[in-house]
Parts: structure tokens; C-alpha cells; sequence
């Protein structure tokens, strides 16, 4: 099972994931087409670049593990991947 795989088992893992971090996130996005966006403080943007589909998550700070709440709103905008 190779690197992205793994990251998407934790992203559509049953309970929610809560140790998944913003670089694993990132990475797996970007595999799947998406870009990052830069947005005021600690908000990123996400544009898929041929559907222009935006996911906006809020960049963890201090720590960089994303908030089981930003894990579910992956689940949910990326469930065309499942």
C-alpha cells in the first residue's frame, strides 16, 4: 500500500480520524489535483484545477494535526474519491 493510500484510509477512517496531519492533507490533496491557496491567517484555500471544486480548511496552529471537524469536511468534499 503505497503513501497516498495510507493517507486515505486515515482520512475515511470510521471514527474520524483524529490524528491526521496538515501535511499528510496537503499531500494527498495535491495528488489528487488539487492547489493550495494561501487566504488571511491561518485559512487555506484548496482548487481543484479542472472542476475548480474549493475545500477551505483552517491551517492547525500551534500543533499540526487537523481538528476532527476539518477531517469530516474532507470526508465530505472528497467523497467522489472513495
Amino acid at each position: 500500500m503505497g503513501k497516498q493510500e495510507k493517507i486515505q484510509k486515515k482520512i475515511f477512517a470510521k471514527p474520524t480520524c483524529a490524528n491526521l496531519t496538515w501535511s499528510e492533507a496537503k499531500s494527498f490533496l495535491e495528488s489528487k489535483g488539487y492547489r493550495e491557496l494561501q487566504g488571511d491567517g491561518s485559512r487555506v484555500r484548496f482548487v481543484h484545477d479542472e472542476t475548480q471544486d474549493v475545500i477551505r480548511l483552517h491551517k492547525p496552529h500551534p500543533g499540526n494535526e487537523l481538528k476532527k471537524y476539518a477531517v469530516e469536511q474532507l470526508q465530505e468534499k472528497l467523497e467522489w474519491i472513495r
